[in-house]
């Protein structure tokens, strides 16, 4: 059979390598850029029934744990956080990754699998939000099934009290979430690097000069306040308190400055955001500048109710509402008319992480669960 000319065969490789470059081109199109580089997309966030992972069942509580909280229900291993619960759900992050467990009994439900990719969770509402890379997906936290997920978004930031709100990072700026379905409610903090805080049903985006108010179901923005020198902020049911570098100024609804109070700060344990409300006060410490010391202020005026030596640590990761106390997750335990409870000796570890049915207390080895009472 006649074969073609050398120079035919050899001239048909370019045309080959141009087809062949030509659909690479295609693709990169029509695929994502960030696909190719991060090879992490949002099937890769699945969940798991059940054990597995390096996760089990938890373990009956080895003691009542906490003296001021209901008896431990069950305990988990010492490295469990508690970022969230919803009813009869409880969702923990551990050195495994997340998991959603059994309030009654801790019993495993279901957890999360990104491969080697490490992941982060967060609760808003019934919804269990897992961040791994630049994905952000929501799921249900009875069944573990995923409602939605988008691509960009990171650091989630909720509040027990702020429903199916959240805020989280995407394009340099922050964004409002609605955590039952992805979508974008609002885009409060222009600067990814400002402040924020979620609570009492509003948005705080803050800095050194000053902060915005916005309403955290539609967005609305309340109000804008200009004021120098912002060390931290709270919100305290309706009224948002700022830390002024040596005086606490506190804001109505409307933004409208409200008081005054010289010589007393929010603690200033660069925790932002820690201080809550409790039947009508909040902590604040008095002299920040030189021995600070743990005060009740009432949110309307700021008058001192009683005051307490250096035991009462306000230096943690947050504050809960049980009933009618105040519990710090130092360990210190706070009611309206004065301290309850001092943490215990350094031995003793009584860490405290807070869940709208639930507390999880650090007692030694075992982290410990302890349902929240029954309202009325």
């Amino acid at each position: 059979m006649p074969q073609p000319p050398a120079r035919a065969r050899r001239s048909r490789t370019p045309v080959w390598a141009a087809a062949a470059l030509g659909s690479l081109l295609v693709l990169a199109l029509t695929v994502p850029l960030f696909l190719w580089f991060s090879g992490f997309s949002c099937s890769d966030v699945r969940t798991r029934p059940g054990a597995g992972g390096g996760h089990h069942d938890a373990a009956p509580a080895p003691g009542p744990g906490h003296p001021f909280l209901a008896p431990g229900a069950w305990a988990v291993g010492d490295d469990a956080r508690l970022v969230g619960g919803f009813e009869d759900t409880v969702t923990l992050v551990s050195d495994h990754g997340p998991t959603v467990r059994a309030a009654d009994d801790g019993g495993l439900l279901w957890w999360v699998d990104t491969g080697v990719r490490a992941a982060t969770a967060a609760q808003a509402g019934a919804t269990v939000l897992i961040a791994a890379g630049d994905v952000l997906a929501g799921f249900d936290a009875r069944t573990g099934d995923r409602s939605w997920c988008v691509r960009g978004f990171t650091d989630p930031v909720t509040d027990p009290g702020a429903g199916d709100r959240l805020l989280a990072r995407a394009d340099d700026a922050w964004h409002l979430l609605d955590a039952a379905d992805g979508t974008v409610i609002a885009v409060p903090g222009p600067d990814a690097d400002a402040h924020v805080l979620l609570s009492e049903g509003r948005v705080s985006v803050w800095d050194d000069t000053g902060f915005t108010g916005y309403d955290a179901a539609g967005g609305e923005r309340l109000h804008e306040v200009a004021v120098e020198g912002v060390r931290d902020l709270a919100h305290v049911e309706e009224v948002t308190v700022l830390d002024l570098d040596g005086e606490l100024v506190a804001f109505d609804a409307e933004g409208e400055r409200s008081w005054r109070a010289p010589d007393f700060g929010l603690g200033g344990c660069d925790v932002h955001g820690a201080v809550r409300g409790f039947e009508g006060l909040f902590l604040a410490v008095a002299d920040p500048e030189g021995e600070p010391t743990p005060v009740a202020l009432t949110r309307t005026h700021a008058a001192e109710v009683w005051r307490d030596g250096p035991e009462v640590d306000l230096c943690g990761v947050g504050q809960g509402v049980v009933g009618d106390r105040l519990f710090l997750s130092t360990g210190s335990v706070v009611a309206a008319d004065g301290p309850v409870a001092h943490p215990e000796p350094d031995e003793v570890d009584l860490r405290l992480e807070f869940a709208p049915n639930g507390v999880l207390s650090g007692m030694g080895p075992t982290r410990t669960f302890h349902p929240a009472p029954e309202e009325g």
